[in-house]
């Protein structure tokens, strides 16, 4: 049984909570920063030359592409449970749209 996004954001979010991500008055710029940053992070590993879905480790964190995908996406679910944004029905909403634009 597939888990849903609105489920994943809860979680995100309660993990920011207790690690203080929202305690700080510059919380949502440094929060966008640090999608930004994840996905640099993740185009350097493109640039190192890794597979796109290989995930390796350091010590015990897992490292490479997917891991700063999910970086990124983890914190994007956390701003959305934070802001009350159903990003589940928001990616439904978009994905719907974009199968009526034209190419290119």
């Amino acid at each position: 049984m597939p888990t849903n996004i609105r489920k994943l954001q809860k979680q995100a979010y309660a993990t920011a909570l207790k690690r203080g991500q929202y305690d700080k008055p510059e919380g949502m710029k440094a929060l966008l920063l640090r999608v930004v940053n994840e996905l640099s992070e993740c185009a350097d590993e493109i640039q190192k030359g890794k597979r796109m879905d290989e995930v390796y480790f350091e010590e015990q964190k897992p490292c490479g592409i997917p891991t700063e995908l999910a970086d990124a996406f983890i914190v994007i679910m956390s701003i959305c449970e934070h802001h009350q944004i159903d990003l589940e029905k928001a990616v439904k909403l978009k994905m719907a749209y974009n199968e009526t634009r034209k190419e290119g």
